[in-house]
């Protein structure tokens, strides 16, 4: 079965806001992670970190936010854990909200007033759970500093209700720094777009 590589850029703009392009790529299961030092922006990759993600994603009956383009998550485990809200902000940017993740499992008021318009007052309820292992590289630059943090994902998603296995992708992201998000965004070309 042919996987897919999610290539990711955030830009940070704040602690509850950020930007991010996404590209995607079908890769088959024999694909290897490429060589992030080989690139001229890069002095080393530093030991993985990994991380187990599991996410609960929310959705009107109709799927009226999958519609628009706007995907509406509770997450935990990793860096980001909490409520994510992405929503659509040009070709393959999309900008995403965060809100604390707290101990319940209701959508927090500020997401459903941002969603309202699409989903019209219809209920948001858990539709898919998605499953990550993440394994997160540091790309460190001469001074040893991080330009940013690629991730390579393993991903199995979970349909709600029927328990239906929808997809197992393979993904891998560049989580970009603030300091240096400007250099590394020029650069993430050159990290992954040749490995598709």
């Amino acid at each position: 079965m042919p996987a897919r590589w999610l290539i990711r850029e955030d830009l940070k703009m704040g602690r509850r806001q950020q930007e991010e392009t996404e590209r995607k790529y079908d890769v088959d299961a024999a694909t290897v992670f490429p060589n992030l030092a080989d690139t001229s922006a890069v002095d080393s990759v530093g030991q993985p970190g990994t991380f187990l993600l599991e996410a609960v994603y929310f959705a009107t009956p109709r799927l009226d936010l999958a519609r628009n383009g706007v995907t509406l998550r509770r997450r935990t485990g990793g860096h980001d854990e909490g409520w994510h809200l992405k929503i659509p902000a040009g070709q393959d940017i999309r900008t995403e909200l965060r809100e604390p993740l707290g101990s319940g499992r209701t959508v927090p008021e500020v997401f459903r007033a941002r969603v309202h318009a699409i989903a019209r007052g219809r209920t948001l309820e858990p539709v898919a759970t998605v499953r990550t292992e993440r394994r997160e590289y540091p790309l460190r630059d001469a001074e040893g500093g991080v330009l940013a943090v690629a991730a390579d994902d393993n991903v199995r998603a979970l349909r709600l209700g029927g328990g239906e296995e929808v997809h197992i992708d393979r993904d891998a992201k560049a989580l970009v720094g603030v300091a240096t998000a400007r250099q590394a965004r020029g650069r993430s070309g050159t990290l992954f777009y040749g490995h598709h």
